[in-house]
């Protein structure tokens, strides 16, 4: 018998063909118009809604609301604002307005805020009275300052407010007058109380007349707090031993000099 070898080669298993990929050469164009593209979304669309901004009507100012006060009244701001109203609000200038509305006598300052889309808020500080200066006939309201604020109608009633009497205000400061006043509020609060009117003398010298004491003080700007102190301590015995008394003098240091009633005969 004959056997017939056959020799086979052992199988292979199948093999995927491995992909290639093509080279293509990118377009120099399309590498520079992605970056170009992003940036202008980044840059455009922030400007864009920025011009629509200062363009649109949605924020032309339309609405005041004002908080004043008893001398300035809220109809005489809205007045006063009107040449604003219709005007773009990012445009506004805030240091204008608040300039145009110092221009009242009796207001200090201004605490003035946008509100968006269409509003203004401004809140009105008033100048404080706190004394009445009398000179040349007239009487003026002036603040802690000494500042005059305006003329006291004559029409009006005087408040009770004390009375500074000056010669002349440009010759002596009135802001030392005041502070005199401060001090004496801050040594002797009842005596500032009672205090109805005060005379310049000079400079720094002054003549208080309060309801606490039965005769006026003199006194001078730095040493109003000594000479109080002073006083108190020999006031009982200047009650006792003196009966009537032109005015207690407490212009020098450590003395409290008494000036007696002159009387005639």
């Amino acid at each position: 018998m004959r056997i017939l070898r056959v020799q086979t080669e052992p199988s292979v298993p199948y093999r995927r063909r491995r992909f290639v990929k093509s080279h293509h050469r990118r377009s120099l164009w399309v590498a520079l118009l992605k970056p170009l593209a992003a940036a202008v979304l980044l840059v455009g669309i922030p400007a864009a809604a920025g011009m629509w901004i200062l363009r649109s009507p949605r924020f032309v100012l339309r609405d005041l609301e004002v908080t004043a006060g008893e001398r300035v009244t809220s109809a005489w701001v809205a007045a006063e604002l009107e040449r604003y109203r219709g005007q773009h609000l990012l445009w506004l200038s805030l240091n204008d307005i608040e300039g145009r509305l110092l221009r009242h006598a009796w207001i200090g300052g201004a605490e003035i805020r946008k509100q968006l889309p269409d509003g203004l808020v401004v809140n009105v500080i008033e100048r404080v009275p706190v004394a009445l200066l009398r000179h040349d006939g007239e009487i003026f309201y002036v603040d802690s300052a000494g500042r005059e604020i305006e003329k006291l109608d004559s029409r009006e009633t005087a408040p009770d407010l004390v009375v500074i009497d000056v010669s002349d205000p440009r010759l002596v400061s009135v802001s030392q007058a005041m502070t005199v006043i401060s001090d004496l509020d801050r040594v002797a609060p009842e005596w500032k109380a009672g205090l109805a009117e005060m005379r310049v003398l000079g400079p720094r010298d002054f003549r208080l007349q309060t309801d606490s004491v039965p005769f006026p003080l003199l006194v001078s700007t730095g040493r109003v707090e000594a000479g109080i102190l002073n006083l108190r301590r020999f006031l009982p015995e200047i009650l006792r031993r003196y009966g009537e008394v032109a005015a207690v003098d407490l212009r020098f240091s450590g003395q409290v000099v008494i000036q007696p009633i002159r009387r005639e005969g």
